[in-house]
């Protein structure tokens, strides 16, 4: 998950949380935008920084979208331990 900045033809760049995963059936990964958030230009009115302001807000969604799991070396660990 990350922030997309997006540019227009005419210059605005538009700010979007998106989601990267890879599709099995298609085999290519795929972009599903989260939350449309709005352009940049707009967002500097009412932040100082939207860009930083929004990368915090993307954190705990990123962690949140983290499974639950132990690194494979771990996980090799614990399988040879117990063999």
């Amino acid at each position: 998950m990350y922030l997309k900045k997006t540019p227009n033809l005419n210059g605005r760049i538009r700010l979007s949380i998106v989601d990267t995963y890879y599709d099995k059936a298609k085999k290519c990964s795929r972009q599903k935008t989260v939350e449309s958030i709005g352009r940049l230009d707009e967002l500097e009115k009412k932040y100082d920084d939207p860009i930083a302001h929004f990368q915090k807000r993307v954190e705990p969604l990123k962690a949140e979208k983290q499974p639950d799991r132990l690194p494979s070396t771990l996980l090799f660990t614990i399988l040879i331990a117990f063999v």
